[in-house]
Order: C-alpha cells, then structure tokens, then sequence
C-alpha cells in the first residue's frame, strides 16, 4: 500500500496486520485446541517451554483449573484441557494504525497508569471482545504533562503507537467475564475494571488515564452516606 507525500515523494505504509499475525493461530481455535495439540503447536512454533505456576495469581475459585505453558515471549493458557487464551509480548510490534487497518475500530478501549522511578507510563487497551483480541501500547510521560494533576494526565491516542503485547482469547465474552475467566480479576475489582474501560474515541482523542475509583470520587454533602 502506497501513499503519495509532497514534493512528488512516496511513502510506503505498514499493511494491515491479521488475526492469524497477532495470535499466531488462524481464527476459532480457542475452546477447541486440546493440549496435545496445543504442545505440538508450540512445539512446532515456539521451540523450548515449560509449565508456569499461576496459583498465586488465579482467584481462588479458579486454581486448580487453569493450566499454563511459557516460553520465551509468551504464554498459553488452557482450563479443562482446552486452549482459551495466548498472550505474549512484542518487540517492534505492529502500530496501532495497522491493527485497526486489519481489524477494524475496537468496541472499547482500557486506560491505566503504573509509576516508577520518578516516571509514569500509561497504558492503553484496544479491546475486541467479539473477536477475542486485546493489544496494549504505552507512553511514557514526559515531566511537563506529569507536572499536571492527575485528574488531568491524558495521551494522544495515535496510529504510529506500537504495540508491546497481545493476548488472545475466547470470542465473544461479556466485559465481566472477559476479566474474571480470562485475566483472573478478582469479582470485587471487576467493577473498577469495568470503569477503565470507554468506547472507541478514534485516533487524535485526548484519553484521560486517570480513572477515580469509588474512594476518590467525592461524595455530595446532600447525598445519603
């Protein structure tokens, strides 16, 4: 795919990246690999991997049930003997303007912060739940926009960001149990999880990162404690 710049100059863009690209797998394998057949994909693909512990980070309710298998980049996951999800990490991953290309605009989009050592990365999710992708891409703020309060941090979403990692799961799940069967979110956190999430903005919006959980929000002097 080509593009005509200014001055008569062609600029070549990324083509737009597939299912099969992202996951590693073609499309309506989850739910239906069995582990033999997950090992032998891995086998074939990824080389060396062993099994992962996850009991300290499954929910109680779910240990036991899930298995997990890791190599270098990435993990597959499997509960009652079936693959349900991939997950892995990316270096010089695809851009998001290449996701949307291929896949077309997420249903929603997922924002968050981490800090350390005197920096704050965002992070942004584009979610498609009937298509069971997830990628994330992050920014790391400059001191100028970290000077602002927090209420007011916000990135600019834009195609050129990269993404840095990719999971792949179960099509067609609610938000709720996207998080609980999925990620492992713990039921008393979905419902902040939930609030990280807004609809698809588009490309150029301003994404506020900062998402107040029910103790930051204050409470009206009229309303009932």
């Amino acid at each position: 795919m080509l593009t005509i710049a200014g001055c008569g100059r062609v600029v070549e863009q990324a083509p737009p990246v597939s299912y099969e690209e992202l996951c590693g797998l073609p499309y309506g394998q989850m739910g239906v690999m069995n582990e033999e057949e997950v090992r032998q994909w891995m086998e074939e693909t990824k080389g060396a991997f062993r099994t992962a512990n996850l009991d300290k980070f499954l929910p109680p309710d779910q240990r036991g049930t899930v298995v997990a298998y890791a190599w270098f980049n990435g993990k597959a996951y499997l509960r009652d003997g079936h693959l349900f999800r991939v997950s892995r990490e990316t270096r010089n991953g695809p851009t998001l303007g290449q996701v949307v290309a291929g896949l077309g605009p997420p249903e929603m989009i997922a924002r968050g912060f981490a800090t350390y050592g005197g920096h704050v990365v965002a992070f942004l999710h584009l979610e498609y739940l009937a298509l069971g992708v997830s990628v994330e891409t992050w920014y790391d703020m400059t001191p100028q926009e970290r000077s602002l309060p927090h209420a007011e941090w916000k990135v600019a979403l834009k195609k050129d960001m990269r993404v840095s990692s990719i999971d792949c799961y179960l099509p067609g799940l609610s938000l709720e149990e996207m998080l609980h069967e999925v990620f492992f979110v713990r039921s008393e956190i979905i419902p902040h999880e939930v609030n990280r999430r807004m609809p698809w903005p588009g490309f150029g919006a301003q994404i506020p990162i900062f998402v107040p959980t029910p103790t930051d929000i204050p409470v009206p002097t009229n309303s009932p404690q």
